[in-house]
């Protein structure tokens, strides 16, 4: 965990410190580290992340959702919630479990909640580069096919995680732009099975609304700001 935070610090820090030193006096004008860009201080921020990436050497796919806050437009903070669209099957598995008629079908689900900070990297008026971290916690609960053909629950296993990436984002509207990420997640305070099947790289295709932006766009006239 302090490792976790250590790098979350140092990011906040390079990035001022590479705008402060940019010799351009305005900081909206920066395309690098900006230290604010638009004419809001705060917005409500809320994104669907799906993500895909690969548990146990099987493709996954991750539904979420981001809820949170944006400041100076530049710096992106709240919470995240995932969990898998579908089950994972496997096949012949064996099962230590007196009704399990091994091998047998088992399946596996994964959810986690994350708390998650991202500093704007680059930024223009339509693209824009962002460096995402997040911690989280979250279960992964298996269940196996019974003597009897129902499935029943066998194990449910609680791990922690790390995830660093590289977020591009697009802004087809002020309020409206698709994001892609790509990152590695990182995950400890568990087994080592656990660890070897979900310590694996990932990327997330998401679409981040702006709240603020989209009722502007609705109810009052006038030109928006980023």
């Amino acid at each position: 965990m302090l490792k976790s935070i250590t790098i979350l610090i140092l990011i906040f820090h390079l990035g001022n410190s590479y705008g402060n030193s940019l010799s351009t006096p305005d900081s909206t004008k920066r395309m690098f580290f900006p230290k604010s860009y638009g004419g809001k201080k705060w917005k409500v921020l809320f994104s669907l992340d799906a993500r895909r990436s690969y548990f146990d050497k099987q493709s996954v796919k991750i539904n979420g959702l981001r809820i949170g806050a944006q400041y100076k437009g530049v710096h992106r903070f709240g919470f995240g919630f995932y969990a898998l669209s579908k089950q994972i099957v496997f096949q012949n598995s064996e099962v230590d479990a007196a009704d399990a008629p091994n091998p047998t079908t088992s399946r596996i689900s994964v959810g986690f909640s994350t708390i998650f900070y991202e500093r704007v990297l680059f930024k223009v008026p339509k693209w824009e580069v962002s460096l995402p971290i997040y911690l989280g916690a979250g279960k992964v609960r298996s269940e196996y096919l019974n003597n009897l053909g129902n499935y029943k629950s066998h194990s449910k296993t609680p791990y922690s995680l790390l995830g660093l990436g590289v977020s591009a984002k697009y802004y087809l509207l002020t309020w409206l732009a698709p994001r892609i990420t790509v990152g590695h997640r990182f995950t400890y305070n568990t087994n080592s099975e656990i660890r070897k099947a979900f310590d694996k790289p990932f990327y997330a295709l998401g679409i981040s609304i702006s709240i603020g932006e989209l009722y502007k766009s609705i109810f009052k006239k006038g030109k928006s700001t980023l």
